[in-house]
């Protein structure tokens, strides 16, 4: 388990960088792989799962080898909360070339649709048409089969409107 923020079980110097617990949060040990001694603003594991994307306040984005890390048991915070209402957060990167990943938080379990329209408004793909768990997801797009320029995704939850971005592929 990976956390990046303090949490009360923490002392009050620990409130940056990356922490590791592998007893289920009894205990904590500092693991920064050679990230500055900053906060954390981000994490990103990319498509390829070879190396966790890292963004800090005020340092940069650093690179950290996958192995290093147990991919399958990052998590977030404790006491990390859901936005109250279905969220479309982002898509990286952006711009891109053919493929991007879009991030949606759902407070709790929904129909999820996320569909791509070109800058005249034409519907050129679905993306996704399921029901989403409760919590943050990703979902990749590939877009090997349009042209440049800016699209919409438009995203739908239980059938009501609740977000657009805005995506460049070059």
């Amino acid at each position: 388990m990976i956390q990046t923020h303090k949490s009360p079980s923490f002392s009050e110097s620990a409130d940056t960088g990356l922490w590791e617990s592998l007893n289920t949060g009894e205990s904590w040990s500092r693991q920064n792989w050679g990230l500055p001694n900053v906060p954390i603003t981000r994490i990103n594991l990319p498509h390829d799962w070879e190396e966790l994307l890292v963004v800090t306040f005020g340092r940069g984005l650093f690179t950290i080898s996958a192995t290093a890390v147990d991919v399958m048991l990052v998590s977030t915070a404790p006491g990390a909360e859901l936005p109250e209402r279905p969220a479309l957060l982002t898509n990286y990167p952006n711009p891109f070339v053919g493929e991007t990943t879009l991030e949606l938080t759902t407070p709790q379990p929904a129909h999820v649709r996320l569909m791509v329209f070109n800058v005249l408004g034409r519907r050129v793909e679905t993306v996704v048409d399921r029901r989403h768990s409760t919590g943050m997801h990703q979902e990749r797009w590939n877009s090997e089969s349009l042209s440049r320029g800016m699209y919409l995704v438009w995203m739908e939850v239980n059938r009501r409107h609740t977000g657009t971005q805005k995506m460049v592929r070059r």
